[in-house]
């Protein structure tokens, strides 16, 4: 069997320090997952990250267009550069809410950095504006993943 894949209704994949284009890894993830049960719902890339989320294609109907958000932020260098970040993306399926975050975060071990990784998380969840701004982010979606 070429696709030996669970019955799964949502699939997300998330990359970073990807050097493929979006397009081909687009192609690839339908490739893996089986382009007749399942369609792109919508995909993001922000330097070398990249998120791409498949839904089934009988479960995109109950996906409305206009409540998809997808957000990419940058936490490089002086929030410029593009090297680290997030990119994100919130919908609702039906009456459930679902909101993922693929971050790149920089990495270094000492206390003071693990300080700094926090400090770019929030930064993060604040810039990609996912929800109400008015809210907390993560009491905003039933379902709320991190990559």
């Amino acid at each position: 069997k070429k696709h030996d894949i669970p019955d799964v209704d949502i699939f997300v994949f998330g990359a970073q320090e990807m050097g493929l284009d979006s397009k081909v890894f687009g192609q690839m993830l339908r490739t893996l997952v089986g382009v007749q049960k399942y369609c792109v719902l919508t995909h993001k890339r922000l330097s070398g990250l990249y998120i791409g989320i498949l839904v089934k294609r009988s479960l995109r109907d109950q996906i409305a267009k206009n409540e998809i958000k997808v957000k990419a932020t940058r936490t490089g260098i002086g929030n410029i550069y593009g090297n680290k970040g997030a990119v994100g993306v919130s919908f609702r399926m039906n009456r459930t809410s679902f909101c993922f975050i693929n971050a790149h975060l920089a990495a270094r071990r000492s206390n003071k950095s693990l300080q700094e990784r926090i400090e770019d998380l929030v930064l993060i969840v604040q810039g990609l504006d996912l929800g109400d701004s008015q809210i907390d982010v993560t009491h905003q979606f039933h379902c709320m993943y991190l990559l």
